[in-house]
């Protein structure tokens, strides 16, 4: 997200008086730049967004995995709250298929309702991501 700077731009800083015009106007521009992540790895918020909910989505998953082999094999396990942390910081599909097919932790309420919320909030995002245009290279052809 950056200021296209065209001639017909740089005509009107030139009619307004010096050059210094065009120079302070790349400045801006160039803070602009820094300050986005477009510019940066080729990366907007979106890409962030679904890389994101990718990465704690499959952590979540392998959370669950070592929870339900600790509970195998009578070992320390992992604290119900962090896997319901992770299930509600966008990790909803990641805790859903841990929860059904590692068959681990269906029987408790708050997992089951956590695993709701946590799928409502990931389905959003990615919505968000869909209808924002975010994806509008891969999806067509525009």
């Amino acid at each position: 997200m950056f200021l296209p700077l065209n001639n017909i731009t740089l005509q009107k800083m030139r009619s307004c008086g010096t050059m210094s015009a065009t120079k302070k106007y790349r400045q801006v521009e160039s803070i602009l730049r820094a300050t986005t992540l477009d510019t940066a790895h080729g990366f907007g918020i979106c890409e962030v967004l679904l890389i994101f909910i990718l990465l704690v989505n499959l952590l979540t998953f392998v959370l669950f995995a070592l929870d339900k082999r600790s509970a195998i094999k009578n070992k320390w396990r992992i604290s119900e709250r962090t896997l319901i942390l992770f299930t509600l910081c966008g990790g909803g599909i990641g805790a859903y298929f841990g929860m059904y097919v590692l068959r681990h932790k269906t029987q408790k309420l708050k997992f089951k309702l956590a695993s709701a919320v946590g799928l409502i909030i990931c389905v959003a995002a990615l919505i968000y991501i869909i209808f924002a245009g975010c994806l509008h290279g891969i999806f067509c052809n525009c």
